[in-house]
């Protein structure tokens, strides 16, 4: 949150950046799944906000050494999660549009050479493993299309998760759909029904029902 009000208030002074800190305070992702699951790619955004500033700062105030933590952080953001390969290419079109004076500086060029060392368990793993990596997400998803395929095939995915983030909800009772409003579950305890053994089986679909707000479980 620290890293989102420091960006913004960078670029639009301290009103923006309390509002964008206010807007991801009371995001439902980020306080339920990014903040809080164990996920490599819930590192990503950190990374890619703070690789943003340091090169916004490099090109705004010319001071080329901060280029080398965007390096970095560009490094480790890839390796959290693989889409960040889509964005590198607007952080190159803003460097040549905006910044074309840091090619001629050594710290550009190093930042590179950081790049890679923020992925270099990653490269080393795949040298070693014969590109481990594909091999163990085509193991665990043996139907799903891998590579750039994947984006068109996922797209309405992608839009799924478009409209939950900026809807500030999450609701694990249904699959999302960007076509209504998701709503956050209600905070209930739901019992399941008793099972052998002093064991207890999962709750029922009325039961599970009982999870969503009084007025969303109206509407369904």
């Amino acid at each position: 949150m620290l890293l989102t009000y420091g960006y913004a208030r960078a670029l639009g002074g301290p009103p923006a950046g309390l509002l964008a800190a206010a807007f991801l305070a009371v995001s439902a992702p980020h306080v339920l799944l990014s903040s809080r699951v164990a996920w490599s790619a819930s590192l990503t955004p950190l990374f890619l906000t703070g690789a943003a500033w340091a090169l916004d700062h490099a090109v705004r105030r010319r001071q080329p050494r901060h280029v080398l933590a965007t390096g970095l952080l560009c490094g480790l953001a890839l390796q959290s999660h693989p889409s960040v390969g889509a964005l590198l290419p607007g952080f190159g079109m803003f460097v040549l549009l905006r910044g074309r004076w840091l090619l001629r500086q050594l710290a550009f060029w190093a930042a590179g050479l950081l790049l890679v060392a923020g992925l270099a368990n990653f490269l080393i793993y795949n040298w070693q493993s014969g590109l481990g990596a594909a091999r163990s997400v085509s193991r665990q998803y043996p139907h799903e299309a891998i590579g750039l395929g994947a984006y068109p095939a996922n797209l309405t995915a992608l839009l799924d998760g478009l409209a939950l983030t900026l809807a500030s909800a999450v609701d694990p009772t249904r699959d999302p759909s960007p076509l209504e409003p998701p709503i956050l579950p209600c905070h209930r305890r739901v019992p399941g029904e008793p099972g052998p053994a002093g064991t207890t089986r999962q709750p029922t679909a009325a039961a599970r029902d009982a999870l969503r707000c009084p007025d969303h479980a109206a509407r369904a």
